[in-house]
This record gives structure tokens, sequence and C-alpha cells, in this order.
């Protein structure tokens, strides 16, 4: 038997950026009850510092490339 809900706008943009394709927003919610009595609840919406770091570190290093490219095209 399948039940309504209310949720606020924030708490349904937040299980938005949780789905998947495919998935409904009773599996999202299934999922996060599951893992949450395994212990094993991490958003995965949330980026880590260490994955902003990556990110950063790969757009600086890209935005090094870029430039060396550019050098080399005035010299040459």
């Amino acid at each position: 038997m399948a039940r309504r809900i209310r949720v606020s706008d924030e708490v349904y943009r937040e299980l938005e950026k949780l789905r998947s394709p495919g998935e409904t927003f009773n599996d999202v919610i299934k999922k996060l009850l599951d893992e949450r009595r395994m212990g094993s609840y991490i958003p995965k919406a949330s980026p880590t510092p260490l994955d902003e770091y990556r990110t950063y570190a790969s757009i600086a290093t890209l935005r090094k490339i870029l430039e060396k490219k550019s050098e080399d095209r005035e010299v040459g």
C-alpha cells in the first residue's frame, strides 16, 4: 500500500540530488534507511575535502598546461 508524505522544498532537493537515474524517491528513502541501520550512510552528493582538493588540483594542472601551450605558440 502506497502512502503520501510531505517534505519541504529543501528536503525534496536533497533527495533529488541523491536519486540515481531510474530510481524513485521511495528507492532513495529506503536506501538511506538501510544505510542508516547499517551505519554506513555517507551522502554521495556532498564532496569530501579530498574530492574538492582533487578538483582544484586538476584545474590548476590544466591551467598550467594551457598557459604553457599559449607561451609556446607566442615564442614559436
